[in-house]
């Protein structure tokens, strides 16, 4: 006789919306949110942290799975429909989201980065997913066999995962994001093209209040250069008047 657990493979994947984040997990959530929701503000996107996507290729029970942060693009929502956001129904392919992070615990890493087709690499592929990264943020790290690895992505061709390959310095590209992923200890940090950190709203901002400082600063040093100059310049005309 079969066992329901038999019958839906993937069941794991709601027990695992049943554990609870370590401190590390969740502070690496709330920061990725917080980045990815200023950086990408201006544009038509949707940034979420476990919320439950449903689709029919999940085979548990609820035919659902909740990954840590998720990035949707060209979702028209109201404020309101943001706040009480719980859940996502993947009816269609243009509803699937391009890329979704899961920041491994001790329970769920496995799950997280092995190869099969009962585990997530796979699974996001089979819903619609274009990225996926995952990424353990402990201390000591809690992946085994990885050459001291805490970043790891897919992308998908037609649906199959492909590993991203690390550039030199460890980096991955995400097409999706248009952002360099750099592995950071505890964290887990986005750059542009040009090397610059993607920052938070209050980073954002204490950084543009000290570039107004500093260039205020600078006017009003110039300015008081300049009138040393002009009275300087002054004294050495009353010194020529006969």
């Amino acid at each position: 006789m079969e066992t329901e657990l038999e019958l839906y493979p993937e069941e794991y994947l709601l027990e695992e919306d049943e554990m609870g984040e370590s401190n590390a997990q969740f502070r690496l959530i709330k920061y990725l949110v917080e980045v990815l929701e200023w950086y990408y503000r201006l544009k038509d996107w949707l940034i979420a942290g476990n919320l439950e996507l449903h689709h029919p290729a999940i085979q548990n029970t609820q035919a659902k799975i909740t990954p840590d942060v998720i990035v949707f693009k060209g979702i028209l929502i109201t404020e309101e429909e943001r706040q009480s956001l719980s859940s996502w129904d993947i009816s269609s392919e243009a509803l699937a989201p391009p890329v979704v992070f899961e920041i491994s615990s001790r329970a769920t890493w496995r799950n997280d980065i092995w190869a099969g087709s009962q585990r997530k690499p796979a699974i996001y592929g089979r819903i619609g997913v274009k990225e996926y990264f995952t990424y353990d943020p402990h201390q000591p790290r809690i992946w085994k066999g990885l050459e001291a690895r805490r970043l790891l992505g897919w992308r998908y061709e037609n649906s199959e995962p492909v590993e991203l390959e690390a550039d030199e310095q460890g980096r991955l590209w995400s097409e999706e994001l248009e952002s360099w992923l750099v592995a950071d200890g505890s964290f887990l940090r986005l750059y542009d093209r040009d090397g610059n950190l993607r920052l938070r709203e209050g980073e954002a901002r204490e950084q543009a209040r000290r570039l107004i400082e500093q260039r205020a600063q600078s006017q009003q040093e110039a300015f008081e250069q300049r009138i040393l100059e002009l009275e300087r310049e002054m004294q050495q005309l009353r010194e020529q008047k006969p």
